[in-house]
């Protein structure tokens, strides 16, 4: 069911949704102190993306002032993932923006790469708003865990893996920062006329948390699970036994009525602007 999602979400959004311009991918993850306030918070984790968006909207509008471009209108659309690929529990954001903005009648202006110094300054002013957002929210102390299901969240966040993060400080990269445990990637770029890698990044967006080809059931009783990525001793798989697979499971799934694909900008649906920037549809044949 959820790859279903995710192939029916990808294909809707660049069928009817996402015009032919070049789009940025920009993945916002949080630091460990905060994944289970935000997991347990959704109107935290919503006031962190609108944050995190909002920056990035100022941005493109100043740089697209600064080209003398007036009424620029930029857009987005974000996919709230709460896991990594080896099923612990990891709230962050991918959010898809055209590279550039509108204007006028729907008219695109392209703009240039954002630079790393920029990317930088971007991180630091979301993580000093989004922690002063938990502040206000939590002003005794960040949430403990209270329930059965609070109690399997607190594990799958501090579980600790030989993964990337294991080899802190990470290595410098174009347009990828870092922050006490912030950290922000926006060097993923896709040509307007690439529509196929355009709808793999939104399907991977959309995804859920287990892929069923990399399960499968061994001998012994127990389940392994292929890891996308080596860990850093050579391990490819972690085996566990089913309760544990369950456990892992029940941390990832996300509360009732909680959007995990939201729009911004000229994307939203209350947008005046939408209307001229989504693709038109196509002409109904005759039967």
């Amino acid at each position: 069911c959820a790859a279903r999602r995710a192939a029916v979400t990808a294909a809707n959004l660049v069928d009817n949704v996402l015009p032919c311009v070049p789009f940025r991918q920009w993945t916002l993850a949080f630091p460990r102190g905060l994944k289970f306030a935000l997991v347990m918070d959704s109107s935290l984790l919503s006031a962190a993306l609108r944050a995190f968006v909002k920056a990035i909207f100022t941005l493109q509008r100043r740089r697209a002032k600064q080209l003398g471009i007036k009424g620029a209108r930029p857009g987005a659309i974000a996919f709230v993932q709460y896991f990594t690929s080896a099923l612990l529990l990891h709230p962050h954001a991918h959010v898809l923006v055209p590279d550039g903005v509108f204007h006028g009648e729907g008219d695109f202006c392209g703009l240039p790469p954002p630079e790393d110094e920029e990317v930088e300054k971007l991180l630091r002013k979301v993580a000093v708003r989004v922690l002063k957002l938990a502040q206000a929210r939590f002003p005794d102390g960040l949430p403990y865990a209270e329930d059965a299901k609070a109690v399997l969240s607190v594990a799958s966040v501090q579980t600790r893996l030989p993964l990337e993060e294991e080899g802190w400080p990470p290595k410098a990269r174009r347009r990828c920062a870092f922050l006490e445990g912030f950290s922000l990637h926006a060097d993923t770029w896709v040509h307007e006329n690439d529509r196929e890698s355009l709808e793999r990044l939104a399907r991977y967006g959309a995804r859920g948390p287990m892929a069923l080809n990399r399960l499968k059931l061994r001998e012994d009783g127990k389940v392994e699970y292929r890891l996308k990525r080596p860990m850093a001793g050579g391990s490819t798989a972690l085996v566990m036994t089913p309760v544990q697979l369950l456990k892992r499971l029940c941390a990832l799934v996300v509360k009732p009525r909680i959007h995990l694909t939201r729009f911004f900008g000229v994307f939203a649906p209350n947008s005046s602007a939408r209307a001229l920037v989504v693709p038109s549809p196509a002409p109904e044949v005759p039967g």
